[in-house]
């Protein structure tokens, strides 16, 4: 039985299936766009929505200290143990947006939405858009999104993670190499910057089968893929 033979006995859904998948290739930007516009406005409106609780506190009264001379003095009272980078970043949305929920929310927002699209150019380039469609939404569906709406720095550290999961795999396969790995190394450093324990990304994006060894000149001229 030949391949047209066998493709008219599939089940209709079957069909519909893969049909779902070519227009998913064809109209990838109007759909990554469509979710990323979904995920964002669904968002912003928890951030209006939800009250502050304790954790949120922390970042709500030390974040608004006169100048930042000020939050570095309050940090090093041992209140916090938050870099003082992340309420950097917090002044200057607040500073726009004003001393409200979403001002101090918005930048855990960012984060997570650019999380969610790195998943997505991760798995697509990695397998089709249908399944980077499926990564996108994945984190949305799990506890992580509670930290999509929360005045804390893990969705900030998030949206670095995600940014720095893109880069190696541009300098793993060879994509614009030097730019890749500058910005593998910034991304990693800032999410340290947002929070302490984001150390621990860096155990798996150097780990022994992604890292870029180290030869006699210096960085070698390749990295190991996966």
């Amino acid at each position: 039985m030949g391949p047209l033979e066998t493709s008219k006995t599939l089940p209709p859904s079957i069909h519909r299936f893969f049909h779902a998948v070519a227009a998913a290739e064809r109209e990838w930007p109007w759909l990554l766009a469509a979710c990323t516009a979904a995920l964002l406005a669904g968002t912003i409106l928890l951030d209006f929505k939800r009250p502050f609780w304790n954790d949120e506190l922390f970042t709500f009264y030390i974040s608004r200290q006169p100048t930042l001379h000020d939050v570095w003095r309050t940090l090093l009272t041992g209140a916090e143990q938050v870099p003082p980078s992340f309420f950097a970043i917090v002044r200057s949305f607040t500073s726009v947006l004003g001393e409200n929920k979403v001002g101090y929310r918005l930048p855990e927002t960012l984060g997570f939405v650019v999380m969610s699209v790195s998943a997505f150019f991760f798995v697509r380039r990695r397998t089709s858009t249908y399944f980077g469609l499926v990564a996108f939404m994945f984190p949305s569906l799990t506890a992580a999104y509670y930290y999509a709406y929360e005045a804390r720095a893990y969705g900030v550290v998030m949206g670095f993670s995600g940014l720095a999961v893109i880069f190696w795999q541009a300098a793993a396969e060879g994509r614009h190499r030097p730019l890749s790995l500058i910005g593998l190394m910034l991304s990693l450093a800032c999410a340290v910057s947002c929070h302490y324990y984001a150390i621990l990304i860096f155990f798996p994006s150097w780990s022994p089968k992604s890292c870029v060894c180290w030869g006699v000149n210096g960085l070698t001229s390749r990295c190991t893929r996966l």
